[in-house]
């Protein structure tokens, strides 16, 4: 029996399905990105094998398998219901090349072979501790020669705090009447502590009790058990986490090393000190690993997301565990912005828009926002403006190529910046890029390799639009769904937006089989049908793209293409494959 349970219930990770949505961070191809900056050429993404452990319902695996139609995909998670919720999922979807397997890490001696990536998020901190071992011990033995395994994880200094906040929320679970509900107690017991903690003190125990209402609000009970009520939880000191990875598989294993983060805004995060403090933290601890110690001290850094790949691979060097600069070419302990050159390799994408578009001046820092989330931050340098500017008006599409560089100088030289030279632009550059790949709260960039990104143009009248196979999820064609919700979806650079009523009732159509006029006479069946659909008021993303508060202010065929531009504007219709597969 938990500790954490009263007697009269199951305890609470066998009660609650754990229906997270996806992760931007664990796509292969956002993975591959980041290996490839950092100097390691990672498996074809077209026909990879790629295994998820902790799969739960499928919702961050099904939409990368249905990204790879060509890979093969296993997905592993020991509670049964979970699995077949999964399977239910996926088989719903049209998604057929991913397999859900009701099995625990421990037991995947019985899939044979090795992974091109292997994805743990949100597991690590979970687990027993011979779970976490059987973890470390599969991407030991497992990896292709140059394969990917990610790994997201609790850390410390900031889950010291956190624990403080989950030991209060497990001490109230102890004294549960049989009428009362563990999540609902929990939730009460925050806010309580958020009004009448104290405030004073260097820990300000109010202050952190308010911090995690805040972030727990709107939040599912399954989210709060995860992160404060399971018995298991386990953060890492950075040093520690590494400290496994080495260990990992013992003498007879390809080995572990630890390659770069997923998220660029820890890897980056040292752009941001002063040019004293980055000479100082080196001397205070020899190499990459003291530094990324220091630097989740400065930072009270509470999650990791980070990278490996085989001690035996070309970069890696033969190194188990943190090799001592973060590139073999480099001297310094810090991680280096990817190169022009580099990044020229790649595509880029930006979520972001001008908050004002009619006044942006980009000799001035401005605001910049989220095309569907409601978050905001200044993007100030003019040569970063002009690249986010470049990227925003190529959306749904990436900007790739050689070319883009010097059209985002000319372009920011042409809107007042100055006209560097020499050294002068090397220096722009970089502290453009700086600002690009570090950032709070919303990324101006994202990478891709160009393996995934397709650059045709979005279909106009007369090409037949068609939404990516899993966002069929949303509503069964035949029922229609009765309440007006905003439905999360999967978009197509794996990130969860909300698409609104009137589009979530249409995305199970656009499978590029019904034309124009077909999509037009199932909208003025919708309006006549469920007219509070196009009442629903606008928000967010669609709000933009719409052009008016309501769609029932429309006639059908500009209702019809007022959600159509939504659909492009929150990146959730398929552009053909790429020719590159």
């Amino acid at each position: 029996m938990s500790p954490t349970t009263s007697p009269h219930e199951t305890p609470i990770e066998w009660r609650l399905m754990y229906d997270a949505p996806c992760s931007l961070y664990t796509h292969p191809s956002n993975l591959a990105a980041s290996a490839l900056s950092a100097g390691h050429e990672p498996p074809p993404l077209e026909r990879a094998r790629i295994l998820e452990v902790g799969c739960a319902l499928g919702g961050n695996l099904t939409p990368i398998a249905a990204s790879l139609p060509y890979a093969t995909l296993i997905g592993v998670d020991p509670f049964a219901e979970q699995i077949e919720q999964a399977r239910l999922r996926a088989t719903q979807a049209g998604v057929s090349n991913v397999t859900y397997l009701p099995i625990g890490v421990e037991e995947l001696e019985h899939v044979e072979g090795e992974f091109d990536y292997i994805i743990c998020h949100g597991l690590l901190s979970w687990i027993p501790p011979e779970a976490q071992e059987a973890t470390f011990e599969l991407c030991a033995r497992r990896l292709s020669p140059q394969g990917i395994a990610y790994i997201s994880y609790n850390t410390y200094p900031r889950w010291l705090q956190n624990r403080y906040v989950r030991d209060v929320l497990r001490w109230r679970g102890r004294h549960l009447k049989p009428e009362e509900s563990f999540e609902r107690e929990a939730r009460n017991a925050l806010s309580l502590f958020a009004r009448y903690a104290s405030p004073l003190g260097a820990g300000a125990p109010r202050a952190l009790f308010a911090e995690a209402e805040q972030n727990l609000k709107g939040r599912p009970d399954y989210y709060l058990a995860h992160e404060y009520l399971l018995d298991e939880n386990h953060p890492y000191y950075f040093h520690e986490f590494i400290e496994r990875i080495a260990q990992a598989g013992g003498e007879s294993s390809h080995g572990l090393c630890y390659l770069t983060e997923a998220s660029s805004n820890t890897l980056y995060a040292h752009t941001t000190l002063s040019a004293a403090l980055r000479r100082e933290l080196p001397l205070m601890g020899e190499g990459q690993l003291a530094v990324a110690q220091h630097l989740d001290f400065l930072f009270n850094r509470s999650l990791r997301r980070s990278i490996l790949i085989r001690a035996d691979s070309p970069r890696a060097g033969g190194v188990r565990g943190c090799p001592a600069q973060a590139h073999p070419s480099s001297p310094s302990p810090y991680p280096a912005l990817p190169s022009l050159e580099q990044l020229s390799k790649l595509y880029l994408t930006s979520p972001l828009i001008p908050l004002d578009p009619e006044t942006l001046n980009i000799s001035s820092p401005s605001l910049w926002v989220h095309r569907h989330a409601h978050t905001q931050r200044t993007v100030s340098h003019p040569l970063a403006q002009a690249v986010v500017l470049l990227a925003s008006a190529a959306w749904p599409h990436p900007l790739h190529g050689p070319a883009w560089p010097q059209q985002a100088l000319e372009l920011a030289q042409a809107l007042g910046a100055p006209h560097w030279q020499g050294e002068a632009l090397t220096t722009a550059w970089r502290e453009a890029l700086e600002q690009l790949f570090y950032y709070e709260h919303i990324s101006p960039l994202r990478l891709s390799p160009p393996a995934l990104a397709s650059h045709a143009p979005i279909p106009f009248e007369g090409e037949v639009p068609r939404a990516a196979s899993h966002l069929t999820l949303s509503a069964p064609p035949q029922h229609p769904p009765a309440e007006v919700l905003w439905r999360e979806v999967t978009q197509l650079y794996h990130e969860p937006t909300l698409a609104s009523p009137a589009l979530s009732a249409l995305l199970p159509h656009l499978t590029g089989e019904r034309g124009w006029g077909e999509l037009l006479s199932l909208v003025e069946r919708l309006s006549e049908q469920t007219p509070a659909f196009f009442d629903e008021p606008a928000k967010s993303g669609a709000r933009r793209a719409w052009g008016v508060e309501r769609l029932s202010a429309l006639t059908p065929r500009l209702r019809l293409a007022a959600l159509m531009r939504e659909a492009y504007e929150l990146a959730i219709l398929a552009p053909p494959l790429s020719s590159t597969l």
